[in-house]
């Protein structure tokens, strides 16, 4: 079946004070993957999205490089070969699910008015599988456990809304529905236990033992929930063909675009 989305492409308004950089500003697609706009709480901004590259470079004329990092005004971003991406979905990678299904998305040179040019959510309808949940299970169990071996130390509120809006993510994906916002996922996936939490929560509760023993009680049950085998997502990947052939278009389109604006 395929996923439902929560909110709408573009429907998130992305920050307008970052002055993106020309390798940046170039890309066909340009994404908040995190941030307050995204989450629904505070948490630190950062930016992904997809280029595609030259003919030279696929030829072999020019060195590869199917990933670009760097830093925009302490905000981190990464952005990635159209190839690369699509196979990074492939492998049910969370950080290519998350850069391509997020509705927080920036206007750039090669993209929509909007962002909504490139089909973010297309590839991910084509791709996704049952093993994304394996991220979420094992990336959820990670952060509590990080928690509870520090016993709370160092921790701050954002971070247990991380961790359960990680959770929660994974849950609304069992129903193949995709929500990054922790309230509206607190409405339609939490247990009244783990909302209680959330809303109930101040920081000196982080270093209790009793809290945080009760904290674990309540979100393993949801973590280990996050079985794959009993997700409404496909086994497997539903369009490799489009995948193969929107790869190839994407490539054809930007040498064409290319060879036109040399010579008009």
């Amino acid at each position: 079946m395929p996923l439902s989305f929560a909110t709408r492409p573009g429907e998130l308004n992305a920050p307008d004070d970052i002055d993106l950089p020309a390798q940046v500003r170039s890309a066909q697609f340009l994404s908040a993957w995190s941030g307050s706009a995204l989450y629904g709480h505070q948490r630190p901004l950062r930016l992904g999205g997809v280029f595609v590259e030259s003919a030279g470079v696929v030829l072999g004329l020019r060195s590869w490089n199917d990933a670009r990092e760097g830093v925009i005004d302490t905000v981190p971003y990464a952005i990635f070969e159209v190839e690369k991406i699509v196979r990074m979905m492939l492998h049910q990678s969370g950080l290519a699910f998350e850069i391509l299904a997020s509705p927080v998305l920036f206007e750039t040179n090669s993209s929509g008015a909007d962002g909504t040019g490139f089909p973010a959510r297309r590839v991910v309808n084509a791709a996704v599988t049952q093993g994304l949940l394996h991220h979420y299970r094992d990336v959820a169990r990670g952060m509590l456990d990080r928690l509870l071996a520090a016993k709370g130390r160092g921790a701050s509120l954002e971070d247990i809304f991380g961790l359960v809006r990680t959770a929660l993510t994974g849950r609304a994906l069992m129903q193949a529905e995709v929500d990054f916002n922790l309230a509206t996922l607190l409405v339609n996936h939490a247990s009244p236990k783990v909302a209680g939490y959330i809303r109930n929560t101040v920081p000196e509760d982080l270093v209790n033992k009793a809290w945080l023993n009760g904290f674990a009680r309540t979100l393993e049950p949801l973590i280990a929930s996050l079985a794959p085998e009993d997700s409404a997502l496909p086994t497997n990947p539903t369009d490799y063909e489009w995948l193969h052939e929107f790869v190839i278009s994407s490539r054809l389109e930007q040498y064409e675009n290319k060879r036109s604006g040399s010579q008009s």
